[in-house]
Order: C-alpha cells, then structure tokens, then sequence
C-alpha cells in the first residue's frame, strides 16, 4: 500500500467518530487540562452521576465537578481491565472497568474505577449523555506471613 493511501486511511480512521473514541477523547481532554474539549463531548442535558452526587446538566457539571475531575485525571493514571460497547441506530453505550492509581490531594489512589457512558449521535458526532461513575477500593497485597507454629497439646 503506499505510503499517500496509509496517510489518508489513518486520517480517516482518527477522525471518524465512534462512541468508544468519543469515550476516550472525554477522558484525554481531562487528563489534558482541556476543559473546552471535554465539554463539547457532553450533551447539553447530561447526566453526570458520581458517589451519590449528581449534575444534571452540562452547565452543572461545569460549574460544580469538571475542574476536580481534571485535578483527579491528571495526577492518576487508568488502566482499562475490560471494556464493551454497542451501537444501536443512534443510541450507544459504553461500559469500562479500570484500575486507577497515582495520588490526589496527597492521597495515594488504588481503586477499580467502573464506568458506564451513554451517547446519541448528534449530527456525525457522538455526544456523551450520561455518565455512571463508581469505585471501589482495591487492597493491597498483604505480604505472606510466616507459618504460625505448631502448638501440641499437653
């Protein structure tokens, strides 16, 4: 293949949206400190649920928790587990388990991030509508402990 068609293919391929790259842009725009990016991949009337809180607009969400959400994506580092997604006509979801780690606000993070984000295609581009976020602690390994001794009864 030469090298004018590989150009054009990996042009098409990076710019084509899908509900998986939309996903992944949200989340390289926050890493990024990129505010305006993210909020252009959010519906208007998203819905952003979060440890028992919830935004119920883009407007909200950029008001009360886009500005810890970027402190928390750039001081940590996702690691996708397992991740789906489905396609159906104009509607999308896409559900990731990721494990998190790093340090916020002088806290060490070790936790099993799962994600659930819903999107509507919006003229050609995927546009987030909801957002699930909830964690869970991940325990360290304990290191092995020495075999207990033996006791005999007497």
């Amino acid at each position: 293949m030469s090298p004018f068609l590989i150009a054009l293919v990996g042009m098409w391929l990076t710019s084509s949206p899908s509900p998986v790259g939309t996903v992944e842009a949200f989340h390289r725009a926050l890493a990024s400190d990129d505010s305006a990016r993210a909020l252009t991949l959010l519906a208007e009337d998203v819905v952003v649920f979060e440890s028992g809180h919830a935004e119920l607009s883009r407007e909200e969400y950029e008001r009360e928790h886009l500005a810890i959400d970027i402190e928390f994506s750039k001081t940590t580092e996702r690691a996708i587990a397992d991740r789906s997604h489905r396609v159906v006509g104009d509607q999308a979801w896409v559900l990731t388990r990721a494990e998190v780690s790093g340090t916020f606000r002088d806290r060490p993070i070790h936790s099993m991030l799962n994600e659930t984000m819903l999107l509507h295609r919006h003229d050609d581009s995927w546009r987030i509508t909801h957002i699930h976020w909830s964690t869970h602690t991940l325990l360290e390994s304990k290191p092995e402990s020495a075999p207990e001794a033996e006791t005999t009864e007497q």
